[in-house]
């Protein structure tokens, strides 16, 4: 999600399993392992469609849409790692 988050960053995650669109979701993804991305779009069954804030990040086009059900919850409130 660079640049909005690096790597080492403090993330804090609420719980909930209806994301709002552009809200930060952290997801458990069956092939991909922990991800954070942003809500872009969801379809009539409620899956969603994520993308990162860089350009070469892993997005939907790559991994599909996102069931819900891998929702672990949305960001709150982040920390910058010091250098």
């Amino acid at each position: 999600m660079y640049p909005c988050f690096s790597s080492g960053d403090f993330v804090l995650v609420k719980k909930r399993k209806h994301p709002r669109l552009n809200q930060i979701a952290v997801v458990e993804h069956p092939d991909l392992g922990t991800l954070i991305k942003r809500v872009c779009h969801f379809d009539e069954l409620g899956n969603m469609q994520l993308a990162g804030d860089n350009a070469y990040s892993t997005n939907s086009e790559s991994m599909g849409w996102v069931s819900t059900d891998f929702l672990v919850g949305t960001v709150v409130f982040s920390l910058r790692q010091r250098d």
